[in-house]
């Protein structure tokens, strides 16, 4: 319903924004819309490619929220707690606000190339999208998983030639409710508070992960593994070693993130 609009337009766009009941600066808007034009170069990434898609970061109280949909880029399951990521040049860059490559994420703002959404008349014959236009899966019978979930990876899915990529800009901190926007958007960039951070903090939470909290605080699952069966994930690649259980949607199409 939400993407029924797009059907009946006539005209082309090259973003879609989703939003949640976030609260969030129109600062944060406008940079996850610059990041989505600007080419990403990383270690394998080489020349740069455009993202697919660009999340925020959503935090509340003293945790990650959007645990259940977000997944690094070697498809494994992230912790509440920060630097949230399992891999250590991943738990740097957030603590540079900086921005990584994900396999999935949603997280409270979400923006996404628009072209494969569109009819395929109105579509860039520059892109090699699928010809189908592209709505929100259907949920899956057998296994539990959310839209925000397999929207995503059906986009990641929908290319066929160029390999896509998914974004998080961790510098783009949103919440649901108002004092812990003030906290993380606010409170915690304010230059007395992030030298501290710097200096002291930082230092504890590396600590508290090798100590084995992160673990603790890691998605297991639906009701703490104990809900319904979530569908598997299958065709990331082996980046590091985790012997973690791997939750998320099932593959769509042919694409794998190797």
């Amino acid at each position: 319903m939400a993407l029924e609009p797009l059907s009946n337009l006539n005209t082309t766009f090259s973003r879609i924004i989703f939003l949640n009941d976030v609260l969030f600066h129109h600062s944060d808007i406008l940079k996850l819309i610059s990041d989505s034009y600007t080419p990403f170069y990383s270690n394998y990434r080489s020349p740069g490619r455009l993202p697919t898609m660009v999340c925020g970061l959503d935090i509340e109280r003293a945790t990650l929220y959007d645990r259940w949909v977000l997944r690094d880029k070697c498809g494994h399951p992230i912790s509440g707690m920060y630097p949230y990521f399992h891999s250590a040049s991943d738990q740097s860059i957030v603590r540079q606000s900086g921005v990584l490559e994900v396999g999935v994420c949603w997280n409270g703002i979400a923006v996404l190339q628009a072209d494969p959404f569109l009819n395929s008349s109105l579509r860039d014959s520059r892109h090699d999208w699928l010809e189908e236009q592209l709505r929100f899966p259907k949920l899956p019978d057998n296994c539990f998983a959310s839209e925000c979930t397999l929207l995503p990876l059906k986009l990641l899915n929908s290319t066929i030639g160029n390999a896509p990529l998914a974004l998080m800009d961790t510098s783009v901190v949103l919440s649901y409710t108002r004092k812990w926007y003030f906290y993380y958007a606010i409170l915690l960039r304010w230059p007395v508070v992030r030298l501290w951070r710097s200096l002291w903090e930082d230092i504890w939470w590396q600590v508290w992960w090798q100590a084995g909290f992160g673990n603790l605080y890691t998605w297991k699952g639906v009701e703490n593994g104990v809900g319904p069966p979530e569908c598997k994930i299958s065709g990331w690649p082996s980046c590091y070693n985790y012997t973690g259980a791997v939750f998320g949607s099932t593959k769509q199409g042919t694409y794998t993130l190797a």
